[in-house]
């Protein structure tokens, strides 16, 4: 009687485990399935409509992206999650339940790359304006980051219209980060700033020189964001 007793309570704790686990659905990914870009988007149900935010932790990552906050609404929720090379092991939790899905990340050997840079004056000053009094000036992670999550919106639209999640390429460190390219214009940024200065048309044919001659890379597209903007009030 002692064992049999055992025995239900055994399968009844497993059974609850289960029943709370299942109570997280992964809609948008099956177990073990192959991705070829870093940051997946994760969607999914959950049974207590009541709950507001999710959290994906990457078990398999000891980047600082390894835990990622995501929404809940009437039981939807979507989160992001930063992949390793490899197997990630990922738990989503919110409120009381957690669900775990294994994915495998295999980077792109794709030699077509989209490559960014950030234009600036030639002295180099890569700050601009900002309303935050501590800004640290971070454009790379900045840029970086808006490429990431571009190509992840690529990989969504392109599956959304029946073609499969495919994106583009991008140039990586050995971190996995987006290498952003510092790209330095032949005239101070004053001359840039001037009303009767560097037209449009004039600009567009520096960069493209500029870059002719020091990133010369047939097997890329190249995204140029200026960092010359500045409010004139």
């Amino acid at each position: 009687m002692g064992a049999l007793l055992m025995a239900i309570a055994v399968t009844f704790q497993a059974g609850c485990a289960q029943s709370q686990t299942s109570t997280v659905q992964v809609t948008s990914y099956e177990d073990g399935e192959v991705l070829r870009y870093p940051v997946i988007l994760l969607k999914g149900t959950v049974a207590d409509k009541a709950l507001t935010s999710i959290t994906a932790v990457n078990e398999s990552s000891s980047r600082d992206t390894r835990e990622l906050n995501g929404l809940v609404h009437e039981g939807q929720f979507k989160v992001l999650a930063d992949l390793v090379p490899g197997t990630n092991r990922i738990v989503l939790r919110t409120g009381k339940s957690e669900t775990r899905i294994t994915l495998e990340y295999k980077p792109q050997t794709n030699p077509y790359k989209v490559r960014v840079f950030y234009f600036v004056g030639k002295d180099g000053d890569t700050r601009y304006q900002t309303p935050l009094p501590d800004d640290n000036y971070d454009f790379r992670g900045k840029l970086g980051t808006a490429l990431t999550l571009m190509q992840t919106y690529t990989a969504e639209e392109m599956h959304r219209l029946g073609y499969g999640r495919r994106t583009f390429n991008t140039e990586l460190d050995e971190d996995g980060k987006v290498i952003v390219h510092l790209l330095k214009g032949p005239l101070p940024a004053e001359e840039y700033w001037k009303p009767d200065g560097v037209n449009g048309g004039a600009l567009y044919g520096q960069i493209s020189r500029t870059l002719s001659k020091v990133a010369p890379e047939p097997n890329t597209r190249n995204l140029v964001i200026v960092g010359l903007s500045r409010f004139d009030p």
